[in-house]
């Protein structure tokens, strides 16, 4: 079956997957390589770790796919697994801070800091806003705001209902604009 933009639905590549079409598994692998390595680089600011915890995860689908039954979208079961490989890794290598603000560089260090422009200091501040959060409602946010995901499929990831995330979600924006506020407030 195609799709709006003549490309095959999930369902459809998973069941082409599952006959034995490695083609389709090719076509999956293209279509979320990049969203899934900005997931991870978001994270560890690291090009190297991110390409290999998509192939990590996409191992992982390849081992699993015979049991996804269908149950959600395959999109929020592909960023669940994702999610554990990049849980687990960080456990295991005792690197639960997942961001620190120091690794967080300023777009050019050479400018001088008046001579930059509102919307740079605005998008540092906001950057550092985001750094300060836990990572578990930096995760939540990268999710729904810059992956794009819908709700219910950041719900089925972490296996509660719908409203449940709309309201973290709500109440994160709501963090983060009182933190960015607090900066912008400590910069005058």
């Amino acid at each position: 079956m195609k799709m709006n933009n003549l490309q095959i639905s999930d369902e459809n590549l998973v069941l082409d997957i599952k006959q034995g079409n490695k083609g389709a598994f090719a076509e999956l692998y293209e279509k979320y390589k990049k969203v899934l390595f900005t997931f991870f680089y978001n994270y560890s600011k690291d090009v190297s770790h991110s390409e290999d915890m998509v192939q990590m995860t996409f191992e992982k689908v390849l081992k699993y796919l015979p049991n996804y039954s269908g149950k959600g979208s395959f999109k929020s079961w592909l960023f669940s697994i994702a999610r554990n490989l990049h849980i687990d890794y960080y456990r295991k290598n005792n690197k639960m801070k997942i961001t620190d603000l120091e690794a967080v560089k300023p777009i050019n260090a050479s400018v001088d800091p008046q001579k930059d422009t509102i919307q740079d200091q605005r998008m540092r501040m906001l950057e550092k806003a985001i750094n300060s959060l836990d990572p578990d409602k930096k995760e939540l946010l990268v999710l729904t705001k810059l992956k794009g995901l819908k709700y219910k499929d950041v719900a089925d990831i972490y296996d509660v209902n719908e409203g449940t995330i709309k309201v973290r979600v709500c109440r994160i924006m709501k963090e983060l604009k009182s933190v960015t506020m607090q900066y912008a407030s400590s910069q005058q």
